[in-house]
């Protein structure tokens, strides 16, 4: 009896400890919490006019994908990707007493970009409507560019998602941002303006390669 309630402890003790690891662990993961179903009803959706059809999203020079992920109230943790595979992830840190802005760079390898244009075209990104909308004020949004040379589609999800939106944000999440934890967390502070100017309004598309030039000189 003594002997199994000696065992009994240890294994509680060894569960207590894994559990904590636990814990620590998802504290460290990237700012992405995970939405598995949406907590508002649909209320309206726009279809819009972009044009990007899911089998021309293609890894290369031309390709850029854009992400952000939060609220108009309390800002955006956005990630930038290039066809090259540079990386940048802008997030707003709110461990500290006062919200701080930062900036971090990273590669992603072509096998990387790659695998997130299959993603893209698996979840036929290039047939969803253009917003997606609950009847709800504030809230979450995400909003999701994509660029392949001319063509480009935008999506703005306002309080509710579709499956592909779940879909593509847990990818980004488990195989784009967790891989770079290093990276992300080496991330640097930057201004509220240098902030503002990454890459744009989330509302609207990703500017084309050479329009965007144009609009930051």
């Amino acid at each position: 009896m003594k002997g199994s309630r000696f065992l009994a402890t240890k294994i509680a003790v060894v569960l207590a400890i894994c559990a904590f690891f636990a814990v620590y662990a998802i504290g460290q993961f990237p700012n992405w919490p995970s939405i598995r179903k949406n907590p508002f009803a649909l209320s309206k959706t726009v279809k819009g006019d972009d044009y990007l059809p899911s089998d021309r999203i293609r890894s290369g020079d031309e390709f850029r994908f854009h992400i952000a992920y939060g609220s108009g109230l309390h800002g955006y943790d956005q990630l930038l990707v290039s066809g090259d595979g540079t990386a940048q992830y802008v997030l707003i840190d709110d461990t500290a007493q006062r919200p701080v802005r930062k900036l971090a760079t990273f590669q992603l390898s072509p096998v990387e970009v790659e695998r997130l244009c299959e993603e893209l075209r698996q979840l036929d990104f290039g047939n969803l409507n253009a917003e997606y909308h609950a009847n709800v004020h504030d809230g979450t949004q995400v909003a999701t560019s994509v660029q392949c040379g001319q063509l480009y589609k935008h999506v703005y999800c306002n309080n509710y998602f579709p499956d592909g939106i779940l879909r593509l944000r847990r990818h980004v999440r488990e195989v784009i941002l967790s891989p770079h934890q290093a990276e992300i967390d080496a991330a640097v502070e930057i201004s509220f303006e240098e902030y503002r100017k990454f890459p744009g309004d989330v509302r609207l598309p990703l500017l084309p390669a050479d329009e965007a030039a144009v609009a930051a000189e």
